[in-house]
């Protein structure tokens, strides 16, 4: 028997701004997973006393468990696309991630993105 249940609920928001050669962009993004789970197993390994213990036709009773958490991931970040000349763009960014639910971790991620775009005319 089991039952388990996954939800995901989130926002984000972003905010634009432009100037001169510069397209700045920052925001944020927020996600929350409630997590429901019930389950139970009977042990079936009559070599292994760890199962043993589990089986009901041993005298055991099945392993059950039943849980509740949520999880939380929360992103900041921001980017510049800077386009120094003509046909030339670089995107430099930074984003930084805190993650919880069984264990709590955290990461940041530098970005340096620069795609060169040319335009050949037609003869």
């Amino acid at each position: 028997m089991q039952d388990r249940e996954l939800n995901h609920q989130g926002v984000s928001a972003s905010l634009s701004y432009t100037t001169g050669v510069h397209r700045v962009k920052g925001g944020l993004q927020y996600d929350r997973s409630p997590l429901v789970e019930q389950f139970q197993m009977v042990g079936v390994d009559t070599r292994s006393a760890s199962a043993q213990r589990f089986d009901p036709l041993l005298g055991g009773e099945p392993f059950s468990f039943s849980g509740s958490r949520v999880g939380h991931n929360l992103g900041l970040f921001l980017q510049d696309a800077w386009t120094p000349m003509p046909d030339f763009h670089v995107t430099l960014g930074l984003r930084v991630d805190g993650y919880s639910l069984v264990v709590e971790e955290s990461a940041v991620s530098p970005a340096l993105v620069s795609p060169i775009t040319c335009t050949i005319p037609a003869p």
